[in-house]
């Protein structure tokens, strides 16, 4: 059993190319939202308005 088993069950051993190309995946999916929300930000005032009010409570 190697220390991989444990983090995704012990169901079957860890593959190093299908964890990458599943993090892969979640980068692009992630750079998607970024984009479309930037794109929305700068066509849409209210929605950057929106954007700095929640970066001020920060």
């Amino acid at each position: 059993m190697s220390i991989y088993d444990v983090f995704n069950g012990g169901s079957r051993p860890f593959n190093k190319e299908e964890w990458a190309a599943q993090k892969q995946a979640q980068r692009q999916e992630a750079y998607g939202l970024i984009d479309t929300t930037c794109e929305k930000m700068l066509t849409d005032g209210d929605a950057f308005r929106q954007y700095l009010d929640v970066q001020g409570r920060c």
